[in-house]
Parts: structure tokens; C-alpha cells; sequence
């Protein structure tokens, strides 16, 4: 139990799925991608 209890959040469970080589879900890392648009 935290300090502020009304910040406690449950989350509820989640299965781990692949997304090509990825996996998302479950207790998989969070996978970010990011593109720029710049002048080459």
C-alpha cells in the first residue's frame, strides 16, 4: 500500500502476443519506435 491509495491501480492480467519479432503484452518490456523526417 502506497502513500496515496487513490493512486494504486489495478491492471488486469494480459496475454503476450508477437507482433512480428515483438511481443507486447503480458509482463513483455514496452517496445517503442519512432521515425523522424528530416532532409538527407
Amino acid at each position: 500500500m502506497s502513500v496515496r491509495p487513490y493512486r494504486d491501480i489495478v491492471r488486469r492480467a494480459s496475454r503476450r502476443i508477437m507482433v512480428g519479432n515483438v511481443p507486447v503484452g503480458g509482463a513483455a518490456p514496452i517496445a517503442v519506435q519512432s521515425m523522424t523526417n528530416t532532409l538527407t
